[in-house]
C-alpha cells in the first residue's frame, strides 16, 4: 500500500516530465467585420404599405410582428435592400388581411422577384 506522499510524488514526476505544449494560434478567432448596408429613407408607397401591414394579425413574438410595429410607429425610417425584401415577404405572407393598391402590389412583386 502506498502512502499519500508517494502518490503525490509520482504525479509530480509525471508533471515535470511532460513538456507543456504552446499553442501559437489564439483560441478565439476574431470575426471579420460586416459590410455596412446602405440605408435609404422609406418612400411614400412603402410608408402606406407599412401602415396597412400594421393592421394585420400576426403570430405573437415573431420578427414579422416586431418589424411591422416598428415600421408603423416610425422607429424605422430607413431600410436597406435586405429590409425592403423582408418587408415585401411579410406583406406577401399576410396579404389576405388587408387590401394593397396596385402600385403597392407591384412593389411587393418586384422585391420578391415575381
Amino acid at each position: 500500500m502506498t502512502t499519500h506522499g508517494e502518490q503525490m510524488a509520482f504525479w509530480a514526476d509525471i508533471d515535470t516530465s511532460v513538456d507543456p505544449v504552446s499553442d501559437p494560434q489564439p483560441r478565439r478567432v476574431a470575426r471579420p467585420k460586416r459590410a455596412q448596408l446602405e440605408l435609404t429613407p422609406l418612400t411614400d408607397l412603402e410608408k402606406s404599405a407599412a401602415e396597412k401591414l400594421a393592421s394585420a394579425r400576426m403570430p405573437p413574438a415573431t420578427a414579422s410582428k416586431r418589424f411591422a410595429r416598428e415600421l408603423a410607429s416610425g422607429c424605422l425610417t430607413r431600410l436597406s435592400d435586405r429590409g425592403r425584401k423582408f418587408m415585401a415577404y411579410v406583406a406577401n405572407r399576410f396579404r389576405r388581411q388587408y387590401q394593397l393598391s396596385k402600385d403597392e402590389r407591384d412593389w411587393v412583386d418586384r422585391w420578391l422577384g415575381k
